[in-house]
């Protein structure tokens, strides 16, 4: 069996960024993480993590001032998880406690910690900055400049659209939300290292995004597939609501063998010419039913597997191959929801992915592919 040693930290100091922490790591009966969203066009929630604890003498109990660490476990502490294999360390969590829930049970007493990542703080922020005409990463950046968001906890791309945003009585959580993901069709999520990260809307189109960072098959990886190939996925009539007005793009084909299937989009702050774009591209991505999965993994299966279950972040590009054919998916996944559950003493280490398809292989691209033939412009 192979085993990853794991390492759970609590900062002995208020804040987002505190520079001090005390291991905790030898009280941990087990771990519970979950990170991302459901979706391409969904926004990704507040990553969430639950540490259950050893707390036989009270320690992890915040009202008993005999404990070693008391007055560090409080609210909104910051916690790290972190685990290492094979000499590489890999952040899986930062997150601050949103809840202390010490159980005296008759043979075990435990204390559970439930936490929330840095999305927690930045939802409390309600500030008004002023924007100007950038591109969106910058923008971004105006928000958490707005928060006192440090310099150092971010990790943006550029944009590919430039905009002028307007916010009122918004936290900065649903303004970086609004400009990353509904504007400019990208991704901003909070990294296991508890940094802000943004992706625009052509990263995944690009290295490292493009290349498979490992491929999964029913005889040797996958522990649990779930291939839905929901209808509700569908969308063959996208109408995008811009600065100006809206505009809509269809697809009789789909209409035609699904019924409509409207899907509406708020880019507020887009022009009508990218509002468009933003349609067509949308509608080129949805017209089609498409495999969702979810699966499963064991790190603790092998070493590739355990490097694999502690590596891999959102929008990682995967491949799964269904041989036995019990799903009959072969194809390439990029990774939208990330969940670990770590138990036994750190002995079993479980992953599930929630995977949506890739489609960077099916963009033209210049003198090489067949425009409209079997690709397709970018947005």
């Amino acid at each position: 069996m192979v085993t990853a040693t794991y390492t759970v930290e609590l900062a002995t100091a208020d804040g987002a960024n505190p520079s001090t922490f005390t291991d905790i790591t030898s009280y941990v009966q087990s771990v519970a993480i979950t990170r991302g969203r459901d979706d391409v066009l969904s926004q990704v929630q507040t990553g969430t993590a639950r540490v259950t604890l050893i707390n036989e003498d009270g320690r992890f109990s915040p009202g008993y001032t005999l404990s070693p660490l008391y007055g560090n476990v409080a609210t909104m502490r910051a916690v790290r998880i972190r685990g290492t294999f094979a000499a590489v360390t890999y952040d899986l969590y930062y997150g601050y406690i949103q809840s202390i829930t010490p159980v005296p049970t008759p043979n075990v007493r435990t204390c559970t910690l439930d936490l929330a990542d840095g999305f927690a703080w930045l939802d409390l922020a309600v500030t008004t900055p002023t924007y100007t005409l950038v591109a969106t990463g910058t923008s971004i950046g105006v928000a958490l400049n707005s928060a006192s968001w440090p310099a150092g906890l971010r990790d943006l791309a550029t944009g590919q659209s430039t905009i002028t945003p307007s916010y009122t009585d918004q936290s900065v959580l649903s303004q970086i939300q609004g400009i990353g993901i509904d504007n400019e069709a990208g991704l901003v999520y909070m990294s296991g290292a508890g940094k802000v990260v943004f992706q625009d809307r052509h990263t995944r189109l690009k290295a490292p995004y493009t290349v498979s960072q490992g491929t999964f098959t029913d005889t040797d990886a996958l522990v649990d597939v779930a291939a839905e190939r929901p209808v509700r996925d569908i969308a063959n009539e996208v109408k995008v609501t811009h600065a100006t007005g809206s505009v809509t793009a269809t697809d009789a084909t789909s209409q035609a063998a699904k019924g409509p299937r409207r899907l509406a989009i708020n880019a507020g702050f887009l022009d009508a010419s990218t509002a468009a774009d933003r349609a067509s591209w949308t509608l080129s991505t949805k017209k089609d039913e498409q495999d969702r999965p979810v699966i499963g993994i064991v790190g603790n299966a092998s070493a590739t597997l355990m490097t694999q279950a502690l590596a891999r972040d959102l929008s990682d590009r995967v491949t799964i191959t269904d041989a036995g054919a019990r799903t009959g998916i072969n194809a390439a996944f990029h990774i939208e929801r990330i969940e670990h559950s770590i138990s036994n003493g750190g002995t079993l280490h479980t992953v599930r992915w929630q995977l949506s398809p890739a489609d960077a292989s099916g963009f033209w691209a210049l003198d090489v592919s067949l425009l409209d033939t079997s690709t397709r412009l970018a947005y």
